[in-house]
């Protein structure tokens, strides 16, 4: 095996390790109080040292960060990705609602943590998440106006302002999103996008 090779294979394994640690440690912060967790919990609940979490992470704030950081990054990409779809208006629509609804079915812990621990944090860390989310707020809000603008260039949205249009998809997308994660109600995950991209469409197009 040449150099390169054994570099690569380094940097997978580092890059596997830290979606280990970040996983775990995301269940812990959606099962427990910030407060509760000790990174020794997390160190046992992954199967590493508490050493070995600490040359990928500063300090337990440092991994509880990075965990919005990553799961942010990687949310943000796939809607910007659903939301570039070259197809009808409707179509579009579909895609990104069901690449919303789909990431947080894989993701419940992140839900959990960006939706209810921030009412547990002391206040020092709350404004320090209030900052983080605020910033990942404002991203992801820019890819579903730029959704509602074509929505809106197709003929198919009325000329309404494209941030309020966007308000009232995402609190769709977070109620469900919520219902089924927090309050634990069963559903399908076709079902649920159905009912979204009607009740919104339904609500925004154009009257005939």
């Amino acid at each position: 095996m040449n150099d390169q090779l054994k570099v690569n294979r380094k940097e997978l394994e580092k890059e596997a390790r830290k979606k280990d640690i970040i996983d775990a440690a995301s269940r812990l912060f959606s099962e427990r109080d910030y407060h509760a967790v000790k990174v020794d919990d997390i160190a046992e609940r992954v199967g590493l040292s508490k050493g070995t979490i600490y040359l990928y992470y500063e300090n337990k704030e440092n991994l509880f960060f990075s965990i919005i950081i990553e799961r942010a990054k990687v949310l943000y990409a796939r809607l910007e990705q659903a939301s570039q779809c070259e197809t009808e208006f409707p179509d579009c629509l579909h895609k990104f609602v069901s690449t919303y609804l789909s990431f947080f079915r894989d993701h419940e812990a992140f839900f959990k943590i960006i939706h209810s621990e921030k009412t547990r944090l002391d206040m020092e860390t709350h404004h320090k998440m209030h900052d983080y989310s605020s910033e990942v707020l404002k991203a992801l809000f820019k890819v579903v106006i730029e959704l509602m603008q074509k929505g809106q260039k197709n003929g198919v949205l009325r000329k309404d302002d494209p941030r309020t249009l966007s308000k009232i998809l995402i609190a769709l997308l977070n109620v469900y999103t919520f219902q089924r994660i927090i309050l634990g109600e069963k559903s399908k995950h076709n079902e649920e996008v159905n009912e979204v991209v009607e009740y919104f469409l339904n609500g925004a197009k154009i009257s005939n």
